[in-house]
Parts: structure tokens; sequence; C-alpha cells
């Protein structure tokens, strides 16, 4: 299965863990955001440069058959919340892998469970 990892910038490194773990148990993980390994955080007045991130980021979803978002409970905003209304709106699987942060995560169709191992399982079923 093609895999997508969404999580807050700020917890790439969780998020590229995860990616190893989905790896291992033998599928294809297509997100590529987590493989940054940089101290600072994008401008998002920089144009130029967020253009092409966005785009390669919708690029990978729609690779994907699966989109796994790792929450943490906290108020957020940001990428993984447009990507998984992408995922949700483009009728593909959502694994919730953390506590249920929006609404959207109450959905019939939304995966919830407590661990990437669980999340690993859920994308075998």
């Amino acid at each position: 299965m093609k895999v997508y990892v969404a999580a807050a910038f700020e917890r790439r490194r969780d998020a590229e863990e995860a990616a190893g773990i989905i790896r291992r148990a033998g599928h294809l993980v297509v997100s590529s955001w987590h493989k940054v390994d940089t101290g600072k955080k994008y401008d998002p007045e920089d144009v130029s440069v967020m253009s092409v991130i966005a785009e390669r980021d919708l690029d990978e979803l729609a690779m994907a058959g699966v989109i796994v978002v790792l929450t943490d409970g906290v108020e957020s905003h940001g990428g993984k919340h447009v990507e998984t209304g992408v995922a949700i709106g483009d009728g593909k699987r959502v694994i919730v892998v953390g506590p249920r942060e929006n609404v959207f995560h109450s959905l019939s169709e939304i995966i919830v469970v407590d661990s990437i191992e669980e999340a690993v399982a859920a994308i075998a079923r």
C-alpha cells in the first residue's frame, strides 16, 4: 500500500520514525516532507518556496491510498489538517494515530488508533 504520513512539521522526526516502521511492514511511504532535517521553519511568506513544497506534498498525497496522521491532542494548525481534508475529500483511508484533534476526526470512516503499530495493522486491513 502507498502511504502518506502527515504530522506537524515540528514532529518530522516522529513522522520519519513512523515512516520507517510502515516501510518495514512492507508498505511504500510516498511522503518526503519528514526527511527534511532543518533547524529552521520555512517562512510562510516566501511564496516561491512554499508553493513548490505545497505542490510536492499534494502530488505525493495523490499517490497514496491511505494517510496516517500523527496527532498529539494539542490544538494546532498547519499542513496536516489540509492534507487530512484533501484525503477525506478524495475518499482515501485516513488513520489518525493519537487523540482526535478536530471534528473531522469523528467521521465514521476515520480510523483512530493509539500507536503506529496499530496503524500498520489497520493499513493491512
